[in-house]
């Protein structure tokens, strides 16, 4: 019955419908109703049918945006602080938050934000800015840097913390990067935070590097 329902003129929050769009096929098969929306500031966009009905998109993206940017300004974060406000929500999201998908693997497991952090992303990101912190993506519009934790049962604090390549952290998966390390430097996993090649293991670096974070 909600399927047949048309749409075209109606206004949700920011959004004005315009005209039906393409149905959009989901791997099983399902045809989701879609329909083409204008923005208030402009904007064109596409958005679900149930999204629209329910109340869970009523803009571009705009709206979001510039919530992001109250909130920044309100904790006197500025603009070279990018993407770390949302990664500080994101650390106490799995760290706090019982329904987190990735709760158990954080704050199940007894793992905190110290209270410097806890309750002052100002202080998270002052911290990160001072400690190698750069607004830098790869080609792919992906984050080259990730925050770290070096003690892995550690919480996050500044003396357990720090930013590295997403290619660095990948080498910490459990087993790899201590056969590789092992192999090659003989330096075990309980030290080798510290000691990690300069691009990869198949590089042709002579010597581990330390890492300046």
């Amino acid at each position: 019955m909600g399927n047949r329902i048309d749409l075209t003129g109606h206004r949700f929050g920011r959004l004005v419908v315009l005209e039906r769009a393409e149905d959009h096929i989901t791997k099983s098969g399902k045809n989701v109703k879609r329909w083409n929306c204008l923005c208030d500031c402009g904007n064109k966009t596409i958005v679900r049918h149930g999204n629209l009905r329910n109340g869970k998109t009523t803009s571009c993206g705009c709206l979001h945006k510039e919530k992001v940017g109250a909130i920044n300004r309100t904790h006197g974060l500025s603009t070279k602080h990018g993407r770390l406000y949302p990664l500080w929500k994101s650390i106490k999201y799995r760290c706090y938050n019982k329904n987190a998908k990735s709760y158990k693997d954080y704050g199940g497991r007894g793992i905190k934000m110290c209270d410097e952090w806890l309750n002052n992303p100002k202080a998270f990101c002052d911290w990160a800015v001072a400690n190698g912190y750069k607004e830098e993506k790869t080609d792919k519009h992906i984050n080259v840097l990730t925050i770290d934790r070096i003690d892995v049962n550690g919480d996050y604090c500044p003396e357990n913390c720090r930013f590295v390549t997403n290619e660095v952290q990948a080498y910490f998966v459990e087993g790899k990067i201590s056969c590789w390390l092992n192999s090659e430097w003989g330096v075990n996993r309980r030290g080798c935070w510290q000691r990690m090649p300069a691009t990869s293991p198949s590089s042709s670096s002579s010597a581990p590097v330390l890492l300046a974070v």
